[in-house]
């Protein structure tokens, strides 16, 4: 019974439910979402960037290995017999 003459004073009014609050901006919220995104794109970005420097090299060891293991390029062409 106490409790009611309590909330009808107004000392209960602190427990009552809050209003949620507003937080960020729809614009502040924006603006964050898209740099994460930027960042994660970015990230990205070097992944294959690395990658593709990585294939290059790979590519030029390879064409490099075949030229050396390919008779017809690493020998002398035979001169005509007299």
């Amino acid at each position: 019974m106490e409790w009611r003459r309590a909330r009808e004073a107004g000392a209960l009014a602190g427990l009552a439910p809050k209003a949620p609050r507003s937080g960020k901006s729809a614009e502040q919220a924006e603006i964050e979402r898209l740099r994460r995104r930027n960042e994660r794109l970015e990230s990205q970005l070097r992944k294959h960037r690395q990658a593709l420097e990585i294939q290059g090299k790979a590519s030029e060891l390879l064409s490099r290995l075949l030229a050396e293991g390919d008779p017809e390029t690493t020998q002398q062409p035979e001169r005509p017999r007299e």
